[in-house]
């Protein structure tokens, strides 16, 4: 058996198992996670709240089994809006780097070294920081699954972190005030649409640059007609 497929039968035997009690235990862990229920149980012991809502937020950023509006939501109930939102965003940066470095440490090996004859290494390492960035923004991409890629690709640590932050930063501020209500639905949409439409005129521009046809410089030959010509 291959030293990637050793690595990697803890890691599976680890998430399945994980899933497993979740689903399980799904009813209390709906109870455990209801903001009145932490504070009892933390006797409103702000730093245990912190490390609790911090350990919620790993699970997030590793498997994507509780929404990530529930996570803040739960944050702003526990800490107010402005510092449930600041923690939101610190642990968030924390649990997708803790994500990202195991991923890395376990899988970086294998797909570099399949990878290395490949342009795909040099793409990730150019693009690297906006693939994450988008990731961040658009609502559907599970949050674990931008992880992974990232620390199983080629991008360098501190794209990572930068992308996530600001990403991250600007996509739960949305969450925050939308989980306050202070955003409606109609704005809500209208947002995602010019956020959406923005990022499919992106991809839409980078497709025609990457395919556009090459245009074939007709100068040298002008000058060498010109040079004939000038020497009669």
């Amino acid at each position: 058996m291959s030293k990637l497929k050793m690595r990697l039968i803890p890691i599976a035997a680890g998430s399945i198992l994980l899933l497993m009690l979740a689903y399980t235990y799904k009813d209390v862990a709906s109870q455990l996670l209801d903001p009145q229920n932490l504070r009892t149980l933390a006797q409103d012991n702000i730093h245990l709240l912190k490390l609790v809502m911090l350990l919620v937020m790993i699970v997030q950023n590793m498997f994507t089994i509780i929404p990530l509006i529930l996570v803040i939501s739960i944050n702003i109930s526990l800490f107010g809006l402005g510092y449930g939102y600041v923690w939101s965003v610190i642990t968030s940066i924390l649990a997708a780097f803790i994500t990202f470095y195991i991923v890395r440490l376990w899988l970086h090996e294998k797909v570099t070294r399949y990878l290395k004859q490949s342009s795909w290494m040099d793409k990730m390492d150019r693009n690297g920081y906006w693939f994450v960035f988008m990731g961040r923004l658009i609502p559907f991409v599970p949050t674990s699954l931008v992880n992974i890629a990232s620390g199983a690709g080629m991008i360098k640590v501190r794209k990572f972190i930068a992308a996530t932050a600001i990403g991250n930063a600007l996509y739960f501020l949305a969450l925050s005030l939308i989980a306050q209500g202070l955003i409606s639905a109609a704005i809500q949409q209208g947002l995602y649409a010019v956020f959406i439409a923005a990022v499919l005129g992106y991809a839409s521009f980078k497709l025609w640059k990457y395919y556009r046809p090459k245009n074939r410089n007709p100068e040298p030959a002008f000058k060498s007609f010109e040079n004939k010509h000038s020497g009669e």
